[in-house]
């Protein structure tokens, strides 16, 4: 959101918790448009500035995550994931999708939805050994349906997790 005192303002959509909030320009804004070309806002202030302003992409997940104060709402719903999986992979670069994941298991355990998420993602992409070395450190909150993913990729799941699933 921009204000016609001249800040920006990022909301969580869901919670309507103020991520970052930041004083744009000296002037006020006189007029502002979305800007397709870098997915952000360009306006123009009283003094004919012209400004644009987008989140960049590979901070905004480290930015939230150690400021906001709750990062599980901010993060870690299902549209989110969604929002991560659409981004397009950047020239040799791990996709958002993969830094994404990473930051939440360095700092703790998937919830069920990115249990099961984080599963499709490494087993499509070949990566098995990733899927039973987080099973084994604990790190993902096991259901019947990552249960049902994994046996189909031949991923050997440890037998107290199975059993966890039908409880």
């Amino acid at each position: 959101m921009v204000t016609k005192y001249d800040y920006v303002n990022l909301y969580n959509i869901e919670t309507g918790d103020c991520i970052c909030k930041n004083r744009i320009s000296s002037d006020p804004i006189f007029i502002s448009t979305e800007y397709t070309e870098t997915a952000g806002i360009i306006f123009v202030n009283m003094k004919g500035q012209l400004l644009s302003v987008s989140i960049n992409e590979s901070n905004i997940i480290p930015y939230i995550k150690y400021t906001l104060e709750k990062p599980d709402l901010a993060l870690r719903t299902p549209q989110t994931f969604q929002k991560f999986q659409c981004c397009a992979e950047q020239g040799g670069k791990p996709t958002l999708l993969l830094e994404y994941f990473d930051v939440l298991l360095k700092h703790g355990k998937l919830n069920s939805y990115e249990t099961l998420e984080f599963c499709r993602y490494v087993l499509t992409q070949g990566k098995k050994e990733l899927l039973e070395d987080q099973l084994r450190e604990g790190k993902l909150e096991w259901s019947s349906e990552s249960n049902d993913l994994a046996e189909r990729y031949g991923v050997t799941v440890p037998t107290h997790l199975q059993e966890e699933c039908f409880l």
